[in-house]
């Protein structure tokens, strides 16, 4: 409604419309703004440096860069841009250089500078820097937050550390618990949680702005990152559970994966929760650098146990099979588990079996992974 309301100042000059979005990943929102025809440039905030409490909001600036309103409403806009415009020198002596990181700051700066303008090699060092911050400011809910940021980035990027995720939802549970009101940390814990607690499917839109993209002749900017599950998920209003599927190795007879060809890594969101509460687990199978998967056979299955008193969304899941016979990316399940009133933190037995081969046409085994999911209740 903004695009289209302020079209026609922009067009004649009038009016500069800048954008700043506070998304953990930037070539989303460029998908967002292909799609919608955006014409105006948007700037990419990942740990809220502004700082901003919740959005949108929108601030009008004259021609010296003096704030006017700093939450403009959509009514006001013609009041605003019909006023005298102020005599205002062009200054480019501040302008922020993106030719390298700065060598200076306190910790947290230096963090935020490398996050911002730095390469994923360097993440590491941000993290470093942030976690030494937070040990001298135990109650910032900022750098709490920024934490999480860059270790979903690095989660995300070559120099991905297998706790990454677990780590940034733990980082992003504190600065919530900090800043209970604090919309922008709610809504990032909700992007990645259960259906229970999501206002609204986040990422519902991308298949459609893909599709209309291409329908316009042009290429959809890529997703480093897709969305899926949670990102996409409709909310509920009650919980939905499955019955318990009969077990495809109830006795543990299928050959154990001893040797770790396959790693499993095991998310919960949040990452604690009260009795009476859902959570959502995300699980990630990743083959090693030694084997891939064999996809002539059936997929991945994935199998959990009910303990009493719980529900489980779903019980068995089987990952769908790609059209090669062989390939090597991570397998990706995700389900969501309703605690009872009364429980206290427990392990949920789960185990998967998977067709792996090793090397490029070498022995191709079936294997079991059993992978205990922690539940943390407080």
């Amino acid at each position: 409604m903004w695009h289209e309301k302020t079209q026609q100042a922009r067009e004649s000059g009038q009016l500069t419309v800048l954008g700043v979005i506070q998304e953990q990943h930037s070539e989303r929102c460029r998908l967002f703004s292909q799609w919608q025809q955006f014409d105006w440039p948007i700037l990419h905030d990942p740990i809220n440096v502004l700082p901003v409490r919740a959005v949108p909001i929108f601030i009008a600036l004259d021609e010296a860069g003096v704030v006017v309103d700093a939450d403009l409403h959509l009514e006001e806009l013609d009041s605003f841009l019909s006023r005298e415009p102020v005599d205002a020198a062009v200054k480019t002596d501040n302008a922020v250089s993106k030719s390298g990181v700065p060598k200076t700051g306190s910790p947290a700066a230096r963090a935020e500078d490398i996050i911002l303008w730095g390469q994923p090699e360097s993440l590491s060092e941000a993290i470093e820097l942030l976690t030494a911050a937070i040990k001298t400011d135990l109650e910032s809910a900022s750098l709490q937050f920024q934490l999480g940021v860059a270790l979903r980035l690095r989660y995300d990027s070559s120099f991905r550390q297998a706790d990454d995720f677990q780590r940034a939802i733990s980082a992003w549970d504190r600065a919530l618990e900090l800043d209970p009101n604090h919309y922008i940390y709610r809504r990032r814990i909700q992007q990645y949680g259960p259906r229970l607690s999501k206002p609204y499917p986040f990422y519902d839109w991308v298949a459609q702005a893909r599709h209309e993209v291409t329908e316009r002749g042009e290429t959809p900017v890529h997703l480093h990152v897709e969305p899926q599950g949670a990102e996409i998920a409709e909310p509920l209003k009650q919980f939905l559970s499955e019955q318990q599927e009969v077990e495809p190795d109830p006795d543990n007879k299928i050959a154990m994966d001893t040797r770790k060809l396959i790693t499993a890594e095991v998310v919960t969101v949040p990452s604690r929760a009260a009795p009476g509460e859902p959570r959502r687990v995300h699980i990630d199978l990743r083959p090693s650098h030694q084997v891939h998967w064999n996809n002539e056979t059936e997929g991945v299955q994935l199998v959990l146990r009910t303990p009493d008193g719980w529900q489980l969304s779903q019980t068995k899941m089987v990952s769908p099979q790609p059209k090669s016979t062989e390939s090597s990316e991570p397998r990706h399940f995700e389900l969501e588990i309703q605690i009872p009133q009364d429980a206290d933190s427990r392990q949920i037995e789960a185990y998967a079996l998977y067709y792996v081969c090793e090397d490029r046409g070498g022995q191709c085994l079936y294997l079991r992974q059993d992978i205990p999911i922690d539940i943390v209740v407080d």
